[in-house]
């Protein structure tokens, strides 16, 4: 019995700092869930109330996305529920008066990746909704950025289906070195990357400095030792404003 106690103590000493740093790693994988009310500009765009991609607002009338998440569906039928991070439940509905994606949008490129939904009415500002402004440039090599997008259970084995909304700070990488970990997999002429934590969505906010910098376009998997790729939004800051309803 002595000999089976000292035989298993043995065991866990060995194993416990690869189980802690795979529990570690868990906990990292993925993001954090938010509470309510942390990034209220947040939005889950819905096609018969099922989630579909993540949006962002930017004034009273229009939320902005990817314009993938735009064109590839009827605006028609696009709900916008805000001010809540539970894309199931709670929240205010809105509904899609126009949908606008970029006129240089290439679905098999994702260049131009951006988009606009006009809102029927006006989006009621609270505590728990409201706008974010845009950044007027794209946010240098090695800073700290913040992520946030609702997770779709198609995009990632590895990380949970969540039905609310998740958080995750990342670090921004140089072109250099996002190229070249890419490894020519994908071209990034108007897109800016960040390190990868296994937060995988489209149309998700990237933060810096509380403005807008970037919203998520997924080129491939994720989970995959590549960088997570942001459609960068300062070249389009002109057609943004042109075209904020």
């Amino acid at each position: 019995m002595v000999a089976r106690f000292f035989l298993c103590a043995l065991i866990y000493a060995i194993l416990a700092p690869t189980l802690g740093a795979k529990l570690s790693m868990g906990r990292i994988l993925g993001g954090s869930v938010t509470a309510d009310g942390t990034h209220p500009y947040a939005v889950a765009l819905r096609l018969y109330h099922t989630f579909y991609c993540t949006g962002t607002i930017i004034n009273k009338d229009c939320v902005l996305t990817t314009a993938n998440c735009v064109a590839s569906v009827s605006y028609k039928n696009v709900e916008i529920l805000a001010g809540t991070n539970n894309y199931n439940s709670g929240g205010v509905s809105y509904r899609a008066e126009d949908g606008i994606p970029h006129d240089l949008y290439d679905p098999n490129t994702r260049s131009a990746n951006v988009g606009l939904l006009k809102i029927k009415g006006d989006i009621k500002f609270d505590t728990k909704t409201k706008p974010i402004a845009l950044a007027v440039k794209d946010p240098g090599a090695d800073l700290a950025v913040t992520f946030v997008v609702w997770v779709k259970s198609d995009n990632l084995a590895d990380v949970p289906a969540s039905n609310r909304l998740r958080s995750v700070s990342l670090q921004t990488m140089s072109t250099y070195n996002c190229i070249a970990t890419l490894a020519g997999d994908h071209k990034i002429e108007d897109k800016f990357c960040t390190t990868n934590k296994g937060l995988c969505g489209e149309g998700g906010p990237l933060i810096f400095n509380k403005t807008l910098a970037g919203i998520s376009s997924p080129i491939g998997g994720c989970i995959s030792g590549k960088p997570e790729i942001f459609q960068s939004l300062s070249n389009f800051i002109d057609w943004i404003n042109g075209h904020a309803c």
